[in-house]
Order: structure tokens, then C-alpha cells, then sequence
């Protein structure tokens, strides 16, 4: 589920969707305005890239794959820094998206921070994206922003 601040991120996703993998999903909001996904064939297309609770090992093989997936977490849950980026694990393993990152280019420059003023704490990575890779954010900088406002909006 998505909060309703992250409705473009919402509507980008189900173009994104219907454009790239020809699946029609239904887009409904619940009582608290969470934003739901339902799809049985997206459903179906996920549970291919998924073992357990965890992705993969032989997904994002290729450059333009890790860089796809590393774009998507930034989208959702990274911020640009005035000479650097940052992304927030989700689900997804720190090791892995560590793994991810470095493998991008970035390793050079990538740290990780624990941060233990929240309940429950919160990790972070601190990266310089390879050239390619920021090439790659450059290209969803305007979606980025409207996802950023609609969420400081709703503060």
C-alpha cells in the first residue's frame, strides 16, 4: 500500500505498468486514504522475481536492470543531498541494495548510517551515483519532485 501522498508515485506506476508489461490494475483508496494496488496478473508477474520474503539472487543482471531497481528505491524512498543521494532500505536486504549500489558504480562513495533517534531506528545509504546512474535520476527528476511536494504538502 502507498500513503495518499505518494498518489504520483501511484499514477506513474500504473502507466508505467500498463505501458510495460500490458496489465490493467485497479487503483482504490481505503477508509485511512491508503492507496492500494490490485492486480492478480501484476500479483502473478511479482511472485517470479520473489523466494520467501526476499528477491532473487540472479535478478538484475545487467547494468540498465540494477540501475531500473536502485531508480525505483530512490523514487520512493531516497532524497537528493545538496552533493550527494541518499536511499532508505525498505524490505529489500541492506546487504543486497548495498550489493546494488555498488555494483552501479557508486562504490567508491557509498556509506551506510544507522539512525537511532526514531522507534524503530532507520538505515540509510550516503552515495555518488556513477555517471550512468545519475543519468538515470535525471531522468525521473520531475516525477521525483511531485511525489516530494505532494508529501511535504500533506505534513
Amino acid at each position: 500500500s502507498y500513503e495518499d501522498s505518494e498518489e504520483p508515485l501511484v499514477e506513474y506506476l500504473n502507466s508505467f505498468i500498463q505501458e510495460k508489461f500490458n496489465i490493467h490494475i485497479t487503483i482504490e483508496k481505503d477508509k485511512n486514504n491508503q492507496i492500494h494496488i490490485l492486480s492478480k496478473e501484476l500479483i502473478e508477474l511479482l511472485d517470479t522475481y520473489i523466494v520467501g520474503d526476499k528477491l532473487k539472487e540472479n535478478l538484475f543482471n545487467s547494468p540498465e536492470e540494477r540501475n531500473s531497481f536502485l531508480l525505483g528505491s530512490y523514487y520512493r524512498f531516497g532524497k537528493k543531498n545538496k552533493n550527494s543521494y541518499t536511499i532508505l532500505p525498505s524490505w529489500l536486504s541492506i546487504e543486497r541494495l548495498f550489493l546494488l549500489l555498488v555494483k552501479s558504480g557508486a562504490q567508491e562513495s557509498v556509506s551506510y548510517h544507522w539512525y537511532t533517534y526514531s522507534i524503530p531506528g532507520n538505515s540509510a545509504f550516503i552515495f555518488q551515483p556513477s555517471f550512468v546512474f545519475e543519468k538515470y535520476i535525471q531522468l525521473i527528476d520531475a516525477e521525483k519532485n511531485k511525489l516530494d511536494v505532494k508529501k511535504y504538502q500533506k505534513r
